[in-house]
């Protein structure tokens, strides 16, 4: 209601139609609570439903000629001229009050009744003439629970004015709530007339026939209507009759029959008011069922319960005691349940009905509900006249509950299951939904999710809002539930081997039509994605319509699916739902037949990929996205181990982790730079967890540096304070640069030291602590981490990532791989670099995966056997680790690796080939920076190129912009990954942030059609010879093919003659030039490629990475020359 005249005239009609409930329901109340104190209570029953069926006899007389005229004559005159009468009703209604007079008084509720009959076309008609169909619930909601509430307040006054002597102020407050009708009435604006031309028959029942014929002409609004009916007649049952129940079991008076009323009253608006919360603006039959079944349901409970009343225990029996807390605990059931089940039935016949026809609909439904009402009433009157206990009466309406809950399956059957599936499954998965209203997408659209579960199909059935072809492979669709259950769901049998078996559900789609698919084609063995099957590709692209994507997290882990090896199974596990906004898929329009699908399905995957990145991105910070993988995952199981004999269980990790934080509260600033020089094993994440749970930052040394490199880091990161272990500085044998640093005026916190002052009191406050996330306030954008780069190319940075920095390539890589807690993972890699960080320690803690911890990838003996006791399942390294490790590993050892992820540097063709041959386990290489958390690219199982770095992850952009003299061009990224900013040296703390979010790699790579990257070399890698660019990647890989058991770098160095020459530098005995240049002959590669000089040295110098020390070999090289000269 986004117009301001539409509003005004919505809170107009409110007030109209509220004031006149309040005048209906005052009187109605007055009489039926005098009669049941003035006369027995067999005849106060007979009273009561008399009433009742006096109010709605009108309704069945004279709905005809009001719903014709409602349409014929302009609204808001016809509204002025019923509330005129409602005026000249109450005055009479003052004369009836004075008289006492019961027969009277019943007169009245006729002729009230009447007025309202008027008036109910005239309302219903006036709200879907001004306001769109998705706000037809919610208003409908608003003005019952409104009139409710009017019929609260007047059943109250009614009650409480209706002893003999201040009976006669019912009449003096019905004269003024008239004229306040009167006034409220001739604020509605006015209108055009709906028919002006339609004719009024003489006879009234004419007139009713007309608009019966009118409300039965649509089979949808005829079976709301009847539905509604059934409610609204026994709910005039309860109305009529509680109080003289009540009065004779109880002995209640006329407060306590004014609360039961009221309470039946408020809790249908409560009801009303929660179906508009549920169906959020969609008109719908999808209560109908779930609502009925707690109709029924608390029926039962009421019939049950009247029986346990203790006779004549008045109001204390009834809200005193626990019999009577049922009992009235389920009315109010009952009328919420009626709210919930009535007023979305009432929208969706207002919605069916034609504009030259709305008023007369309405009417019909009058004339329909007003029969239901008189004619139960007149049956219920006339049982208890011959005898019929009024419990039975109660037991009866039980019986009739059970009978619409079947009639509402039988009217709505798709409405029905998706009203149960939310009743029963949103509760049931503590279901959370982002992006819900993307669900309602209208128009021609595909639907397309990850499949874990058995529940997928259900749960995305019960959420989309509206009719929706549910894609299901031809096995299932022929199995015996979903085989009957095809015409209501709108099953499709897909067969994903047989692309053009979706034809037709394709054309259904794009004529307008909706389809949910699983392109996947079955549940996940591991919770990740699984491949994407061409045929389900074929159908989104042949639909050309809008894809929504959806990722379901949670189902994974519950009692309704597949065992996952390694994943705890819940029977209520918390489900989040993420619903993308609609998006095309990108497939070029030149390209057709089989590639055309191949191009789909990898846009399909790509598609399914970004949508669980961006479901698994939700984290603020690396402690929030170890508290969801803690209860994700069994806090009980191992998560890190090393060999010192250490496993830290997730409930461990976070105790400690809690326990350090408060600890390092009181130890350090907030958003203070914290120096972390500890090895790699199981105690440290608990470290880096600790501080992050604070708010602080880990600034992660490298301890090979030695004394003066690191005190370089520790002033570009402004550290004050530096965590470290006593018998990790003993063993490193680095306490000459520990006592350097304490020189310097560094303070050092010993982890020894730390650990002896948690005591009980600590703990005790670190076991509550670890239930929430952090113990500060922590968002994305906050510094979580500063890393230095390697130095291979000039001084190292601070490069500083983010929390948002961390979690993003985490989620990135979670997305992309299948990693999870079926595996067990291997890190040897430090700390301090990148890779071992994010991949190696935060990927799997967050991924469920359990990690084995080694400190030091150079044991290349003991690695293999940690390997090999750990049983691993994938293993992190750089090429010349993985080269190291095989050479000296059993063809054993690696028995249970299914894969090696190796990046840092190229992987040699002959370290691939020895994984190959000895242990059966693919390397598959990947690509980063630590500037980019660190990874950029990675090839996987499901797409893996061999001499390419893979695809770029998820939400990364790439640009690449040409390099002269470069076969290949520099590629920039950007992405959530990508770095906060740089710390340089001398700029006291300044963080230079990359310009546009854009970071230059300094990376030459080429890219495939398919998006696989292959890396030419580092710009600043190349050396120009004679004019020409050389890389000395190209030089290395040659090399490295000639002498594959031998490390080799190239680097180039100044020439006189040529400007700059390429020098290789190995440790294979016996190099010569000549054998590189034959081998380039023979492999076609230009002899400018090939290293003027080969130089053989014993060893090469190497980074703790593992990556060649290009500084330290240059210097070594100028050494030797100097020498020379």
């Amino acid at each position: 209601m986004t117009d301001t005249r539409n509003i005004r005239s919505y809170v107009s009609i409110v007030v109209t139609a509220i004031l006149g409930a309040l005048n209906d329901n005052l009187l109605k109340a007055a009489v039926i609570v005098f009669a049941a104190l003035s006369v027995p209570a067999d005849q106060a029953a007979t009273v009561g439903l008399l009433a009742g069926a006096l109010l709605m006899l009108p309704f069945v007389l004279f709905s005809g000629w009001a719903g014709i005229l409602a349409d014929k004559v302009e609204k808001a005159t016809m509204i002025r001229a019923v509330k005129w009468s409602e005026l000249g009703l109450a005055c009479v209604a003052t004369g009836a009050m004075i008289s006492g007079s019961i027969p009277l008084m019943l007169g009245l509720v006729f002729l009230m009744g009447t007025q309202s009959a008027f008036f109910g076309p005239l309302k219903l008609g006036w709200l879907p003439e001004r306001l769109r169909p998705d706000q037809l619930v919610a208003a409908n909601s608003w003005l019952d629970a409104g009139t409710f509430l009017a019929i609260l307040a007047g059943m109250v006054a009614g009650g409480l004015l209706s002893g003999a002597e201040t009976l006669i102020w019912v009449g003096g407050a019905a004269i003024l709530i008239a004229i306040l009708g009167v006034t409220a009435a001739y604020t509605l604006p006015k209108g055009a007339r709906a028919a002006p031309d339609l004719p009024v028959p003489v006879n009234p029942l004419a007139g009713n026939w007309r608009v019966l014929k009118a409300l039965f002409s649509d089979g949808i609004a005829a079976r709301a209507a009847m539905l509604d009916t059934w409610f609204w007649a026994v709910g005039s049952v309860y109305l009529s009759t509680l109080p003289a129940y009540l009065r004779l079991r109880l002995g209640g008076d006329e407060t306590m029959l004014t609360a039961v009323m009221a309470l039946f009253a408020g809790g249908i608006g409560a009801g009303a008011i929660m179906a508009s919360v549920k169906l959020r603006g969609k008109v719908s039959a999808q209560l109908a069922l779930p609502s009925g079944i707690l109709i029924a349901a608390a029926s039962f409970g009421l019939s049950a319960g009247f029986d346990a009343l203790e006779p004549g225990s008045g109001m204390v029996g009834l809200f005193g005691t626990a019999q009577g807390l049922f009992v009235v605990t389920s009315l109010f059931l009952v009328a919420f349940g009626g709210g919930m089940f009535a007023i979305p039935l009432k929208a969706l016949i207002q919605s069916r009905a034609g504009q030259d026809e709305r008023a007369q609909v309405m009417a019909g439904f009058n004339i329909l509900s007003s029969l239901g009402i008189v004619g139960i009433s007149i049956l219920m009157s006339l049982g208890v006249r011959a005898g019929l206990e009024l419990q039975h009466i109660f037991l009866t309406i039980a019986v009739t509950a059970v009978l619409a809950v079947i009639a509402a399956i039988a009217f709505f059957q798709r409405e029905a299951l998706q009203g149960l599936g939310r009743a029963v499954l949103l509760p049931w998965f503590r279901v959370e939904v982002e992006g819900r209203e993307h669900l309602a997408t209208s128009g021609p659209v595909v639907f397309v999710s990850n499949h874990v579960s058995f529940a997928d199909g259900p749960l995305l059935f019960s959420l989309i809002d509206r009719e929706v072809a549910i894609a299901v492979n031809t096995d299932w669709a022929k199995g015996p539930v979903l085989s009957r259950l095809a015409g209501i769901l709108g099953i499709a049998p897909l067969d994903p081997q047989k692309p053009m078996a979706a034809k037709g559900l394709a054309q259904k789609i794009n004529a307008g039509g909706a389809a949910l698919v699983f392109p996947e084609g079955r549940i996940s063995t591991h919770g990740a994605l699984m491949k994407v099957y061409p045929g389900t590709a074929w159908l989104v692209d042949a639909a050309q319509a809008p894809v929504v994507p959806i990722h379901i997290e949670g189902l994974e882990s519950s009692r309704v699916t597949r065992p996952i090896a390694g994943m705890a199974r819940r029977l209520f596990p918390k489900v989040r739902i993420r619903v993308g906004a609609p998006r095309r898929l990108d497939v070029p329009v030149d390209i057709k037949g089989r590639a055309r699908r191949e191009v789909a399905t990898r846009a399909l995957q790509d598609m399914l990929e970004d949508s669980r990145f961006e479901a698994l991105n939700a984290h603020r910070s690396l402690p929030h996205a170890f508290h969801q993988a803690r209860k994700q995952f069994d806090a009980s199981d191992v998560a890190i181990s090393d060999p010192l004999g250490t496993h830290l269980t997730r409930r461990k990790i976070a105790l400690g982790a809690a326990a350090f934080s408060a600890l390092l509260e009181e130890k350090t600033a907030p958003g203070e730079h914290v120096g972390i020089l500890l090895p790699g094993v199981a105690a440290a994440p608990v470290v880096l967890m600790g501080l992050w749970r604070a708010g602080r930052v880990a600034a992660i040394l490298n301890p090979t540096l030695g004394a003066a490199p690191m005190l370089s880091a520790i002033d570009t990161a402004g550290i004050a304070k530096i965590i470290t272990s006593k018998d990790f500085v003993e063993k490193a044998g680095i306490e000459d640069v520990v006592r350097e640093l304490e020189n310097q005026g560094l303070e050092i916190l010993w982890t020894d030291e730390l650990k002896a002052q948690i005591g009980p009191r600590r703990k005790t406050r670190a076991f509550w602590d670890a239930r929430r996330p952090a113990d500060v306030a922590l968002s994305g954008d906050e510094p979580a981490a500063i890393l230095f780069t390697s130095g291979t190319e000039g001084a190292p940075k601070g490069v500083v990532l983010s929390h948002g920095n961390l979690v993003a390539n985490i989620a990135q890589l979670r997305a992309r791989t299948d990693i999870g807690p079926a595996d067990r993972v291997l890190s040897a890699l430090p700390l301090f670099h990148s890779f071992g960080l994010t991949a190696g320690v935060l990927l799997p803690l967050m991924a469920g995966a359990p990690v084995m911890m080694y400190p030091s990838p150079l044991h290349y003996r003991i690695v293999p056997e940690v390997a090999y006791g750990h049983s691993a399942t994938l293993i992190f390294g750089t090429d010349t680790f993985l080269n190291g490790w095989g050479r000296r590993a059993s063809a054993y050892d690696f028995s249970s690796v299914r894969a090696a992820i190796a990046g840092a540097e190229p992987v040699k063709a002959s370290t691939r080939a020895l994984w190959s041959e000895k242990f059966g386990v693919r390397i598959l290489e990947g690509f980063g920076a630590t500037e980019a958390g660190p990874v950029i690219a990675l090839n996987t199982p499901m797409e893996n190129r061999n001499g390419t770095v893979g695809r770029a992850l998820s939400n990364i952009d790439m640009r690449l912009e040409e390099a002269p003299g470069i076969e290949g061009q520099r590629l920039w990224i950007r992405g959530p990954n990508v770095m906060a900013g740089y710390l340089l040296s001398g700029t006291k703390g300044v963080l230079h942030a990359p310009e546009g979010g854009w970071y230059d790699t300094g990376d030459i790579v080429s890219r495939d059609a398919d998006g696989f990257i292959r890396i030419v070399g580092r710009a600043k890698r190349f050396a120009k010879v004679g004019g020409e660019m050389v890389s000395l990647a190209a030089a290395e890989a040659l090399a490295a093919e000639i002498w594959p058991d031998a490390h080799v770098a190239a680097m180039s160095l100044p020439d006189a003659r040529k400007g700059e020459k390429v020098i290789l530098v190995t440790t294979q005995v016996g190099a010569e030039r000549k054998a590189l240049s034959a081998a380039a002959k023979e492999r076609g590669i230009a002899e400018i490629t090939v290293p003027s000089e080969v130089v053989v040295m014993e060893r090469i110098p190497l980074l703790a990475s593992g990556k060649t020390d290009y500084p330290a070999l240059g210097a070594a090289l100028k050494s030797a020359e100097e020498k020379v000269a």
